[in-house]
């Protein structure tokens, strides 16, 4: 009998200290989590209007899509260059291949045969850069029809 009392005030003293650690709080209710962010430099470019048609003579100029618009979004300031113009290819009018030199098609008033910056910026969501085209054809150029890709990159400053 002496040792169901025991195992008895054993049991009650376990229970009692089980009990205690089940009901103690867990602590703090409220925690804080550390949130670090790093977003990096980003440009976006996307020609909305790719096609430039010119037309004309030497002295006479007869346009029909003289203006290539771009749109450009970053988030931080940013620079658009029109890398320098290749010669155009194609044939004259008796069907012969022919080159009209990149010293022929301006771009902003300017030949576009070397690289220039055509427009900067600060960050934006969106906003749209016209970039005109001209010509300045001479005499030494055979008539025909000629083309060619125009490459530009757009850039951090």
């Amino acid at each position: 009998m002496k040792k169901v009392l025991v195992a008895g005030v054993l049991v009650i003293a376990m229970l009692g200290l089980l009990s205690a650690a089940a009901f103690t709080s867990p602590g703090d209710p409220t925690q804080s989590v550390n949130v670090t962010a790093s977003v990096s430099k980003a440009v976006w470019l996307d020609v909305t209007d790719a096609a430039v048609a010119l037309r004309g003579s030497p002295g006479i100029n007869a346009h029909i899509d003289t203006t290539a618009e771009f749109e450009v979004r970053a988030n931080w300031a940013w620079t658009l260059t029109a890398n320098a113009l290749t010669n155009l290819n194609g044939t004259d009018a008796g069907g012969t291949a022919a080159v009209l030199p990149a010293s022929r098609i301006t771009v902003g008033g300017s030949s576009a045969e070397v690289n220039r910056t055509v427009a900067t910026g600060a960050k934006t969501s969106s906003q749209f850069v016209p970039v005109t085209y001209g010509q300045a054809f001479t005499w030494a150029d055979s008539a025909g029809n000629y083309s060619g890709t125009h490459t530009y990159t757009l850039a951090f400053q």
